[in-house]
């Protein structure tokens, strides 16, 4: 079978972090990542990450995967809002699809002078009625964020 030469420009900038759901439990890998959060476009290190891209595999047909911050930090990324309100925010990945990028994290001016981590949980959840149940256990990774340059 011959490679398809494709284009990716944005991926460039970011760090996949593989989601597998197999036998009942879910997997990330990797567990930790660190991404760059340049503190001026104008200087910022090329090559380096700047944002996660998390991509699933094996979610059902009525599965879909949420990203939930954990702690403080929820407010860390800005497209990471709550689905419905009074929801925790997060990110979600609904059935049919598999992949999601988390933007650039926000700058944030509590954060230590060198990084910060951004702790979440991937939980896979299934609309059971009206309301969503998480349906296998949950697993802890986190986000190492650096300033840069």
């Amino acid at each position: 079978m011959a490679s398809i030469p494709q284009t990716f420009y944005e991926i460039l900038s970011q760090v996949v972090v593989q989601v597998e759901i197999n036998g009942g439990k879910v997997y990330v890998s990797p567990e930790e990542v660190t991404i760059y959060n340049p503190i001026d476009d104008e200087h910022a290190t090329p090559g380096r990450a700047r944002e996660v891209r998390w991509v699933v595999k094996g979610h059902g047909s009525k599965q879909y995967v949420r990203i939930v911050p954990l702690g403080a930090d929820v407010g860390m990324f800005d497209d990471c809002k709550p689905q419905k309100k009074g929801e925790t925010p997060c990110f979600e990945i609904p059935p049919g699809y598999n992949s999601i990028a988390s933007g650039q994290p926000r700058r944030r001016a509590n954060a230590p002078a060198d990084h910060t981590h951004w702790y979440y949980e991937v939980q896979v959840v299934e609309k059971v009625g009206g309301d969503a149940q998480v349906v296998l256990p949950v697993v802890d990774p986190d986000i190492i964020i650096k300033d840069d340059p």
